[in-house]
């Protein structure tokens, strides 16, 4: 599976954020610099438009 995705790698890597995110969320601001809300709100908008091109991409491929 991992090969036939490798040719989608760039559009792939704004998936890393989204560990990030997660682990602000889960560790509800104990982080050493946890996001405000708005920050937060604003990454995860611009993590959905980053990957949008990937889900396109397999949309695409499935027609």
């Amino acid at each position: 599976m991992v090969e036939k995705l490798l040719p989608y790698r760039e559009l792939l890597k704004p998936f890393g954020e989204v560990a990030e995110l997660r682990n602000d969320m889960n560790h509800a601001g104990v982080r050493e610099r946890p996001l405000t809300a708005d920050r937060f709100a604003q990454r995860v908008k611009t993590l959905l438009d980053a990957i949008k091109p990937f889900f396109e991409e397999m949309a695409a491929l499935s027609q």
